[in-house]
């Protein structure tokens, strides 16, 4: 169900903000947590929304139905220690060191 009001003009802009509510809540909890990065310096959290872009398929629900739209609220936590890199990438960074 699309959402248009004063403080979101798309799903997307609330599956963001939820996002960055969640961030902002673990980050206070743990101010480490704003200075972890990975091997090549760039942090490892960041925040995304998805909207309806990536429901729960699997969930056994009709998709529009409001036990569907509960289920699809969510917030995914994802640790990436590295970001992909290009087939043979990794080996020309371990010769320039």
């Amino acid at each position: 169900m699309p959402i248009h009001n004063a403080y979101f003009q798309s799903n997307w802009e609330l599956s963001t903000q939820r996002a960055i509510n969640t961030w902002n809540l673990m980050r206070n909890d743990e101010p480490g947590f704003n200075s972890l990065t990975n091997p090549r310096g760039d942090p490892i959290f960041s925040c995304s929304g998805y909207a309806e872009t990536r429901p729960i398929k699997d969930n056994g629900l009709t998709p529009n139905s409001d036990a569907g739209r509960a289920a699809n609220r969510r917030i995914d936590i994802r640790f990436v220690m590295m970001p992909p890199q290009e087939p043979g990438e990794a080996s020309r960074e371990e010769n320039h060191e």
